[in-house]
């Protein structure tokens, strides 16, 4: 009877993973709408703050959000132990990272695309990356995404990259005309455009596409907190919770 009583447990809540994680998880807020921003209320909202809190619901851990923390200091509080969990990570093998992190399994993909504006002023030879900087586009680029697309380096040494912060103001450099090419993450661009009515057009070119996964500190998290973190991950995306709020946040964008 007992064990009957826990399988149907777990059949409700439609996971059954191992022991909750040893620790609240220290995770750092940023406001990236979509992904997360604060509402009125000044509670932390979005795509991010729902995925996270469904991961670690099931896992049986805690979260909580450390926010007013510049996003160069992230690095540093992570090393130094302040921090348990950065969101939207990729596993690149660096030996820093490697020394200090541990990754869990991919929860979500990332899109990287190019957007002009809409409004039929747009060279016909923005075709590609390569014809881009053989006609010398000018592209508006993140701030640290030196990496984040394809012949990045080629770009800033010929002196084609306009920087942005926020993503808002990303859409305002394109405005503005300060790049012909705006490269980012799918929905937070289109997201700040929408939300600033620019008319944007994305680009049918592939920049990159990957997945995301959740950096866990060494120093303050166990092994048994990834597998726990893991299992969690794999369990919603079989019964379709992850896909429901990526349908919930993202579908329309």
């Amino acid at each position: 009877m007992l064990l009957r009583a826990l399988l149907l447990t777990c059949l409700l809540q439609a996971v059954c993973l191992g022991a909750p994680c040893s620790k609240v998880l220290r995770v750092p807020f940023e406001s990236w709408p979509p992904y997360s921003y604060l509402d009125a209320g000044g509670k932390p909202v979005g795509f991010e703050i729902d995925m996270l809190n469904a991961i670690a619901r099931a896992a049986g851990c805690k979260v909580s959000w450390v926010q007013d923390l510049p996003r160069k200091r992230r690095w540093l509080y992570f090393t130094q132990g302040e921090l348990d969990v950065l969101l939207a990570a990729s596993d690149n093998g660096l030996a820093s990272h490697n020394a200090v992190a541990m990754f869990t399994r991919p929860y979500r993909p990332e899109i990287i695309a190019a957007f002009v504006l809409d409004d039929r002023r747009a060279r016909p030879h923005v075709g590609s990356l390569q014809a881009m900087l053989a006609h010398r586009v000018p592209l508006v680029t993140q701030t640290g995404s030196d990496g984040g697309y394809p012949l990045a380096a080629q770009f800033l040494a010929a002196g084609l990259v306009t920087r942005y912060e926020e993503y808002r103001k990303g859409v305002q450099l394109l405005q503005l005309r300060r790049g012909e090419v705006l490269i980012g993450d799918q929905w937070a661009v289109q997201h700040a455009a929408t939300e600033q009515g620019v008319p944007i057009r994305r680009l049918d070119i592939a920049i990159a596409r990957g997945e995301v996964a959740y950096m866990l500190n060494r120093k303050t998290l166990t092994q048994a907190d990834l597998n726990t973190i893991n299992e969690a991950i794999v369990q919603l995306g079989r019964n379709g919770t992850l896909e429901r709020i990526r349908r919930r946040w993202l579908v329309g964008q």
